[in-house]
């Protein structure tokens, strides 16, 4: 059996290969075998070299791909001498090399700061797991001259499953601006998702034609602000930073953050057609208070006229 280790780089390193990569981002799982590595050796080398896939530990079996069943061994010591490998019925003893062994996984720090550059601005306390394994906030970036746009990472979204769990993560986690989702997937955002303010943004739509490691920052906010939910048309709107809510032609001003999150939690459900349970906006826009009146205090009196109840369910009726 070959040794699959990666080849040595040119003196200028090479190129990444934004295809592979995004292929691997779409992966069921996200930690690879040198094995299933061994076809995209030289591709996958420079993603090695700058970090973006490192590694994760090791296999303790291995498929020989010499079997005709291509029949999965277990890895274990010599019996008499030093070294590692498996017994084939057929060939004996057959030795691995543990470089073999080696496990990768992408690192989605590294990756998105070289996507981003120096515009990316990393969270404190590095990046946060919305959806085990498939949706993480990676930061924030400028797009919009009023501030700074949060950004998501999404992938495998073209799973219905998926998508549901984006729109929970938007409705567990409620942005108080648009957020502006990267996603590895080929895909066509719609209103048919329910997503509220969230922008879904294929990577492979805005890399750089002439440096395609890199996004390319202004085909970015073009494809942003064409789909930026500054105003929806319509009875009711928020504006951009979350603190006005205008219906039927009468503004209201939050500024309280945790109001600001309720409002957008209402928002969202009101473009999704669903109600909401008052604890449950609550709870999810941090505050103690246990009702509306308490969290909305002057403004209550005007929002009440339009935030009904049926059912216990809460909902804006403009």
């Amino acid at each position: 059996m070959p040794n699959p280790t990666f080849p040595e780089p040119g003196p200028d390193g090479n190129p990444v290969d934004m295809v592979l990569l995004l292929q691997l981002l779409e992966s069921r799982r996200l930690v690879f075998t040198m094995s299933a590595l061994r076809n995209f050796c030289r591709a996958a080398q420079p993603l090695v070299e700058r970090c973006m896939l490192i590694p994760d530990g090791y296999d303790t079996t291995i498929v020989d791909d010499e079997d005709e069943d291509c029949t999965a061994f277990d890895i274990g010591p010599h019996p008499h001498r030093e070294g590692l490998g498996y017994f084939h019925p057929v060939r004996g003893w057959v030795d691995v090399n543990q470089t073999q062994l080696q496990r990768w996984r992408p690192d989605l720090t590294a990756i998105f700061t070289a996507l981003l550059g120096k515009e990316l601005r990393l969270p404190v306390q590095g990046l946060l797991e919305r959806e085990t394994g498939l949706i993480w906030e990676i930061g924030s970036v400028r797009l919009i001259k009023s501030g700074r746009t949060t950004i998501w990472f999404v992938r495998c979204l073209h799973d219905l499953a998926t998508q549901h769990r984006l729109q929970e993560a938007l409705r567990k986690f409620p942005p108080l601006d648009t957020v502006l989702a990267l996603t590895s997937t080929e895909y066509e955002d719609g209103p048919h998702m329910g997503l509220g303010r969230c922008v879904i943004v294929p990577i492979a739509d805005v890399l750089d034609a002439y440096a395609p490691q890199r996004i390319d920052f202004d085909r970015l906010r073009r494809r942003f602000e064409g789909r930026h939910h500054i105003a929806d048309t319509g009875p009711l709107t928020l504006s951009q930073d979350g603190r006005t809510l205008t219906i039927s032609g009468v503004e209201m001003v939050f500024g309280g953050e945790a109001q600001q999150h309720a409002i957008r939690q209402l928002v969202d459900a009101y473009h999704d057609h669903r109600g909401l349970r008052a604890a449950a906006v609550l709870e999810n826009a941090g505050t103690s208070v246990t009702s509306f009146a308490q969290l909305f205090k002057k403004q209550w009196p005007v929002l009440r006229r339009y935030l009904k109840s049926q059912n216990g369910f809460w909902h804006l009726e403009p």
